[in-house]
Order: structure tokens, then C-alpha cells, then sequence
């Protein structure tokens, strides 16, 4: 069975934001596998920091929303999903939005989540490996 990996709003930041950098080219290998899965709250995420900090303008967010919905899987967020998150949560001691991700890669069948951001436990409920593309 192939892995079902969910690629964290991170890496695709890094894929968009950053030139000439290892992470950049590490994350633009990752996202060229048209088989990755992430949910709406990375797509609002990367959405929000491309036009903070990189100036993208609306035509420019709505072409990269067209294109992640051509491209990719991407998994809706329901009350189950965030119910989930809220019990994550409190059992990893992680944020709020780190626990909505791993919630929603769990409810999805995801078995490896690629991420910078999420510490402290290599695998989530013996189901969800945690990894850090750029060790």
C-alpha cells in the first residue's frame, strides 16, 4: 500500500515563498507528487501568509485555490474533525490548529504527515507518522 501523505501549510509556504533555498527545493519535490492530501484549513493558512507576506494579489489567490482543488485530494473540516482535534489536543499537549491538522489527517486515512511544525511525538494515535522533510 502506497503512502497517504498530508503536506502541512509549512511546507507549501516554502514551496511558494522561498527561492534558492534547500527547504524550497526539498518542498517543490514534495508538492510535484500530485498524490498529497491537505484540508481547508492549509489552503486558508497559506492563503492568508502568501498575502501578508508575499504580496500575492486576488487574481494570484484564486488561481492557486483553482489549482490545489486540479491538483490535490483536499479534506473538508466537519464538527467530527474538530471534536477530534479538541481530544488530540489535550492527549499531545499541541496547539489547537496542529491538533485540527493531525485531526484531520487521522479521520482521512493519512499515514505519514509531512510538517516543521508539529514536536514531541513521532507517531500520533499509532497511526500517523510525524515527519520533518527537512532533517
Amino acid at each position: 500500500m502506497a503512502d497517504k501523505i498530508f503536506v502541512d501549510s509549512n511546507i507549501w509556504l516554502y514551496a511558494f515563498m522561498s527561492e534558492k533555498s534547500v527547504k524550497h527545493d526539498k518542498a517543490i519535490t514534495i508538492i510535484s507528487n500530485s498524490d498529497v492530501y491537505l484540508n481547508i484549513q492549509v489552503i486558508n493558512e497559506v492563503c492568508y501568509n502568501l498575502l501578508k507576506k508575499s504580496n500575492y494579489n486576488n487574481n494570484e489567490i484564486s488561481e492557486l485555490i483553482y489549482n490545489f482543488n486540479k491538483m490535490y485530494t483536499i479534506f473538508n473540516i466537519g464538527i467530527p474533525t474538530l471534536l477530534n482535534a479538541t481530544s488530540l489536543r489535550h492527549k499531545y499537549k499541541s496547539s489547537f490548529w496542529d491538533s485540527l491538522i493531525l485531526a484531520s489527517a487521522l479521520e482521512n486515512n493519512c499515514n505519514i504527515l509531512l510538517t516543521e511544525d508539529i514536536s514531541g511525538a513521532d507517531f500520533i494515535e499509532k497511526k500517523l507518522k510525524v515527519v520533518n522533510p527537512f532533517l
